[in-house]
């Protein structure tokens, strides 16, 4: 019998699906938005051949495509989280087993939606056969859209405070933080030039009128009193001078990861809490249409966007973790390199005047207290990290961005993992943190003890 985890109260897990997943009307409009839909609607303005069109529809029966009073989404919708409820893995032992039945489930509620004709169909049977294509297609990418909502569970109620820190027009604390945020939004621009490179078609396009549109010279950003003091330190690292229009909106992006990548926002959003705020603010109007053509297709913009924010939330996601690295080592690494110190000179200073046995002994003994002393000493006189230390760090973010672009060469590569947005360096260092100062701790004792001796 197949052991079933928290299977004895299935109904709280399916409602707790219910409450958290995208409403049947949010993925309607995604459906409307997205690439398979619009092309559809693109397919009917062109010339027919032969008299023929490739979607034999009229534009009425094309909308009725995604119509939920004549396909059946709801229902559709329904039996994916019923699906997900009912074939969720408890075990290893199971986890292949209820993922086929899983998809078992979802393609015959998909079959059996895509051979229910609206009448202005039902008699013609090509239209028929291109009414099952259109609905497989669009069902497919309905589900994935579900599942990727559901993977993002917790975003709903981050999604309001995202718009509610949106909405502060916050500012940055001082004249050295907006220094900083400028000096980024230049790194940022050199970040979109390695992904222009790397993409193709209409996404390269769209990558690379957000580069040229957003850059300036420098005497145009000091005519616009922007922050460039710590760019022009940095000159030599080629980054570039961003025009206003760019540095205002990426002072928005900062202001989001400013008040919510902290201890709280994590405990409170779980270890994805980078990947939702990218997921979350890739699909809101941030101000990146105002360096595009308006003549893009909104799906390549959507991409272009979400290329964007992921590598960006991989940069600053990897330089917050330096950070929290920094502070929480900061005093146990300055005290044990001074403790390190003292015993080595004592060891030294033990060799070189060893006596008799005994005598050898009682010195050891008295150099175990005096380097005991030293080390509270050294550790009572350690300093700690200021808290302005803990804003955001340019020195961090060359090898953050070089790891960024290392990820993104993966996923041109065709390695790509949608949601392994700064590849677990955050649940690493949750996980490892004790771990590493406990072997650090055992390696101490071990340089004690052989420094003292018999």
């Amino acid at each position: 019998m197949e052991d079933y985890l928290d299977d004895e109260h299935p109904g709280e897990y399916f409602y707790e699906l219910v409450l958290t997943a995208p409403t049947l009307e949010v993925l309607l409009d995604e459906l409307r938005q997205g690439d398979v839909f619009q092309y559809y609607l693109s397919v009917l303005a062109m010339p027919k051949i032969n008299d023929l069109s490739i979607i034999p529809f009229s534009e009425s029966e094309c909308n009725m495509l995604i119509d939920p009073a004549v396909v059946a989404w709801d229902e559709y919708h329904t039996i994916i989280l019923e699906s997900v409820s009912n074939c969720r893995a408890t075990n290893k032992h199971n986890s292949a087993i209820r993922s086929k039945k899983y998809i078992d489930y979802v393609e015959d509620a998909a079959d059996r939606m895509k051979r229910s004709y609206p009448d202005s169909i039902a008699d013609d049977e090509r239209k028929r056969t291109v009414w099952t294509s259109c609905i497989v297609a669009l069902a497919s990418e309905f589900e994935s859209r579900l599942a990727l909502g559901l993977h993002h569970r917790g975003v709903n109620s981050l999604k309001e405070r995202i718009k509610n820190v949106l909405a502060q027009n916050w500012v940055p604390d001082d004249k050295e933080h907006a220094e900083k945020i400028y000096y980024v939004s230049g790194f940022v621009l050199r970040v979109i030039e390695r992904l222009g490179k790397r993409a193709k078609g209409e996404v390269a396009t769209v990558l690379d009128d957000i580069l040229s549109n957003a850059r300036a010279t420098k005497e145009e950003a000091k005519e616009s009193d922007l922050p460039t003091r710590l760019t022009e330190v940095k000159e030599k690292v080629s980054l570039f001078y961003v025009n206003k229009s760019f540095y205002k909106m990426m002072v928005k992006v900062e202001s989001v990861f400013h008040h919510l990548m902290s201890e709280e926002g994590i405990a409170r959003h779980g270890i994805g809490i980078v990947n939702d705020i990218c997921h979350v603010l890739s699909q809101e109007d941030i101000g990146f249409k105002a360096f595009v053509s308006e003549t893009v297709v909104h799906g390549d913009y959507l991409e272009a966007v979400r290329r964007f924010m992921r590598s960006f939330g991989r940069l600053r996601g990897k330089d917050w973790v330096r950070r929290r690295k920094a502070q929480r080592g900061y005093i146990f690494n300055e005290a044990m390199r001074a403790t390190l110190g003292v015993i080595a000179a004592e060891g030294k200073k033990k060799a070189q005047t060893r006596g008799k046995k005994g005598k050898g002994k009682k010195r050891s003994s008295r150099n175990v207290s005096e380097s005991s002393n030293v080390s509270d000493e050294a550790s009572s006189a350690s300093p700690t990290v200021p808290a302005e230390q803990l804003a955001l760090d340019p020195s961090h973010l060359e090898a953050a961005a070089e790891e960024a672009m290392d990820t993104n060469q993966d996923q041109a590569n065709g390695n790509d993992n949608e949601f392994d947005v700064y590849d677990d360096a955050f649940d690493e260092f949750v996980m490892q943190e004790e771990e590493l100062l406990l072997a650090k701790f055992a390696e101490y004792r071990t340089i004690v003890d052989k420094s003292v001796g018999n």
